[in-house]
């Protein structure tokens, strides 16, 4: 049976007329708009019209909206996320529905002065798909708030869709009189502003009702009174739930050819109107009525009814005839002894039907209850039996127990007391080791509490005395470099070598010193906000620029979330340096090409950074990520082996991983995870 009603299940599938004006005037005004928010406005406005017909291309304007470049209004990208809501509960995916509404009310929050009305139809479509999802309570409380705005509003519309959504989900829950209490005042506001269409609901979500408190008639005088109006203002799809419904209740009252005109004409409807979902539930009804519709026991009431006829009548020819006819229901029953009565009766009377083939059945039956009468008595001594068996067992069994358990408290008992004794003196033991080893646990700690210190101080010396470092080598890496253009052309080839060995260390003490300054392992916690991806990894990009330009590097980067909501700081390190190892560990003679891709699941973001250099070999993937660790000769790496290590404890910190891919041969791809939802440790 179909329950309350208060969304249309299915789309339609044509655009009407006034729609495609609509779309066309849209189009045209798209095409001379050049404001990135006017453009916005439109797109919204073109996912509205198509919401039904075509929910994927509403979609497509949707994602124009929150894709635009610069990012849309807080009203803009709210009414996006309110739209793809609308297009996911069309689609039955209440799970995302309701994602995509707490976004849309998150962005709507935002807004100021923003109309009671848009935060109301928020509030109530996430009730409505949390209903739909079977969390009643949750929907009750979206409800409730939904009402509160269009109160405040004074949006009696809005006021009628909550109450009428209140009524269904106290209906879904059992208690009637609650329901019957919000249909009521639903009922009221529909009839003041003359809303039919939400009449015809609300009859339906009130025949419901009665029809779950078990009074079907007064559920029937609903429905009808519903289906009347359906068709008097052309409502198509309510005429033919309606139908359904009525279906259903008369089959529940038993009247079942009205049910079955009913269920044909309804099927024959759905088919012209293509609504598959509602043609399935008058499927289901009619399954419903062939297992209602109990033939043989309509048959044999009808029989008993002819017997006491004719027995009042003394018609023993029609006596004969009706007690065979029941007979055979006796037996199609399996109801063998009723059939055996029967058919002993019929031998003896002189007007029996057939008596031949009566003694032949009598004779099967004879046999088969005295067989049955057999079993029985056999079943019956060997469950005696066992019983007997499984008494004077578990008896014996119970004794031996008693007597061992006995014994063994006895003897447990005389040890008691030497081993109270004995524990006494292990405690005394045992007391004087527990002071001891306090003594030598504060000893520990206190050594423990200055080797931290001095770890924390010997880190900020390592970071000071790098930062400290780092101007005087800027100052000889400069002036080396200028030495080198004046002076270049005038030494020999070994003069040259040495003057090249001079800029070379200098510029490994720098990356050195840099790795140094940036090797804090134990830095504060992540300082998570939201912040959009792409305009991360261009300021990357840009840091980036001369080498990128020096090396010839591509980089190539693929679809991306839109914002993520991590450390950005953290972050961007994390990307530096993949990006700037990709670089580094080139293969000889080529140009590096980096690509950046991202792939969502359920729960996480997980993100590549691929190259074609000279790549690492498998049994140094896990190497890699310890501190000071290094892999390649040291002609080809100047760090200190920090780089990989602060990006492993940067991602850990996000309750992420990252690792290397072992399947991709074409140089190294780095991959790491970020949680959508980050969750402190």
């Amino acid at each position: 049976m179909l329950t309350s009603f208060s969304l249309v299940a299915d789309n339609a599938t044509k655009i009407d007329v006034d729609s495609a004006n609509r779309i066309d005037s849209l189009q045209s005004l798209l095409e001379s708009t050049s404001t990135i928010q006017d453009k916005n406005e439109i797109y919204l406005s073109l996912a509205n019209e198509y919401m039904k017909p075509n929910d994927s291309l509403s979609l497509v304007y949707c994602q124009k909206v929150l894709q635009s470049n610069p990012s849309a209004s807080n009203f803009h990208l709210g009414k996006a996320h309110y739209l793809i809501g609308l297009a996911d509960v069309n689609e039955n995916e209440f799970a995302k529905s309701v994602h995509s509404f707490e976004k849309a009310i998150k962005y709507f929050e935002l807004v100021e002065d923003l109309p009671y009305s848009e935060l109301g139809s928020s509030y109530l479509n996430l009730g409505r798909a949390k209903r739909f999802a079977g969390n009643y309570y949750l929907a009750l409380k979206n409800f409730t708030k939904a009402l509160d705005f269009f109160n405040e509003a004074d949006d009696q519309q809005g006021v009628a869709g909550c109450t009428n959504h209140i009524g269904i989900i106290y209906s879904s829950l059992g208690n009637h009189d609650k329901a019957r209490e919000y249909y009521l005042k639903c009922e009221e506001i529909y009839k003041l502003y003359d809303d039919n269409e939400g009449r015809v609901y609300l009859l339906n979500n009130i025949g419901y009702l009665e029809e779950e408190a078990g009074n079907v008639d007064q559920a029937l005088q609903f429905y009808g009174e519903g289906l009347d109006l359906a068709r008097s203002i052309d409502f198509v799809m309510m005429e033919i739930h309606l139908m359904s419904n009525v279906a259903n209740a008369n089959i529940n009252a038993g009247n079942f050819e009205k049910a079955e005109q009913v269920i044909s004409k309804g099927m024959q409807l759905s088919k012209e109107h293509e609504t598959n979902r509602l043609y399935q539930f008058f499927k289901i009804s009619n399954a419903k009525l062939t297992l209602k519709r109990d033939e043989s026991t309509k048959f044999k009431k009808e029989a008993l009814e002819v017997l006491d006829y004719a027995k009042e009548k003394e018609f023993k020819f029609l006596e004969s005839v009706t007690e065979n006819v029941l007979k055979d229901m006796y037996l199609l029953e399996g109801n063998y002894k009723q059939a055996y009565y029967l058919s002993e009766k019929l031998e003896t009377e002189k007007d029996s039907i057939n008596s031949k083939q009566v003694s032949k059945e009598l004779a099967f039956l004879d046999s088969k209850l005295k067989y049955e009468e057999q079993l029985n008595v056999e079943r019956l001594v060997d469950q005696r039996n066992q019983f007997s068996k499984k008494l004077i067992y578990a008896v014996s069994l119970f004794l031996l127990l008693t007597i061992l358990l006995s014994s063994y408290f006895v003897r447990r008992l005389k040890r008691s007391n030497d081993i109270l004794k004995d524990k006494n003196k292990l405690l005394e033991r045992k007391d004087a080791d527990l002071k001891k080893s306090s003594k030598e646990l504060e000893m520990r700690n206190e050594k423990l509490q200055l080797y931290i210190e001095s770890n924390t101080q010997l880190e900020k010396f390592a970071r000071a005395t790098s930062h400290d470092i780092k101007t005087p080598l800027r100052t000889i890496a400069s002036f080396a470099g200028l030495l080198a253009k004046r002076i270049k052309p005038k030494l020999d080839e070994k003069e040259s070598e040495y003057l090249s060995y001079i800029i070379d260390g200098t510029e490994r003490l720098g990356v050195i010193t840099s790795d140094l300054l940036n090797s804090s392992v134990h830095e504060e916690a992540v300082n998570l906000e939201y912040f959009n991806l792409r305009d991360l990894i261009d300021n990357n990009l840009q840091d980036l620029a001369y080498v990128i330009q020096q090396t010839n590097t591509k980089v190539h980067v693929g679809d991306l979330p839109l914002e993520i909501y991590a450390d950005k700081i953290k972050i961007r390190r994390v990307l530096q340096n993949l990006l700037e190892n990709a670089i580094k560990y080139a293969s000889p003679g080529i140009s590096p090409v980096i690509c950046i891709n991202c792939r969502e699941t359920e729960l996480n973001y997980e993100f590549s950074i691929s190259d074609n250099g000279i790549g690492i070999d498998r049994e140094n993937h896990e190497q890699v990520f310890k501190t000071f660790s290094r892999v390649h000769d040291s002609s080809q790496d100047q760090g200190v082996g920090l780089g990989l290590s602060i990006c492993k404890n940067n991602i850990e910190k996000h309750g992420g991983k990252i690792w290397i891919n072992p399947a991709y041969n074409n140089g190294t791809e780095f991959c790491f995870s970020l949680p959508k939802e980050y969750k402190s440790s």
